[in-house]
């Protein structure tokens, strides 16, 4: 139960988060939502990320899994929406309360944590079909625990990249 946040700070890389594959590139922020399974491959060394992952917890004791329509922002909805001020300030904040850990720096980032997640749900399209998607996660969970189980079983063996690609029904 937690969210990872990927800013792209430099460079681009190809992801894919459960069913959306996409190219994010620089100023891009890829929102990965608890029980998402994400992949990414960087197109070039040069490509930096940052990332903040954190417990749903954090945001709220009644945190529900939204079904956004899309995992990405784009650095333009970033900077239109305000948010990509907000993504730096947080990551400052983060850095500093994490790093010092005065008194209170826990309510502190709690806080930061909260307000930059529920920004961002108002400017995240929703899914008209979250079901669609509910049941596609939970077919590709069932599959990653599938992959896992048989890498367990056959672990002494060499597994290749496309027999684990071909048990998700992925390209290798």
């Amino acid at each position: 139960r937690e969210i990872e946040l990927i800013y792209v700070r430099k460079g681009s890389l190809k992801m894919q988060v459960t069913n959306h594959a996409f190219t994010a590139n620089a100023g891009d922020l890829v929102i990965c939502d608890t029980g998402e399974i994400h992949y990414s491959n960087s197109y070039s060394k040069g490509t930096v990320m940052d990332f903040i992952i954190f417990d749903t917890s954090l945001i709220g004791s009644h945190y529900q899994n939204r079904a956004f329509a899309k995992p990405v922002l784009t650095a333009d909805e970033l900077r239109d929406s305000g948010l990509d001020t907000l993504l730096f300030d947080l990551e400052k904040t983060l850095d500093k309360e994490l790093d010092e850990r005065s008194e209170y720096y826990q309510e502190i980032v709690r806080a930061n944590l909260r307000n930059f997640w529920y920004r961002l749900l108002r400017v995240m399209p929703i899914d008209e079909n979250p079901g669609l998607m509910k049941n596609r996660r939970i077919t590709m969970l069932g599959d990653f625990q599938n992959l896992l189980s048989f890498m367990e079983e056959h672990s002494s063996e060499n597994i290749t990249l496309e027999e684990a690609a071909n048990m998700m029904h992925f390209s290798p």
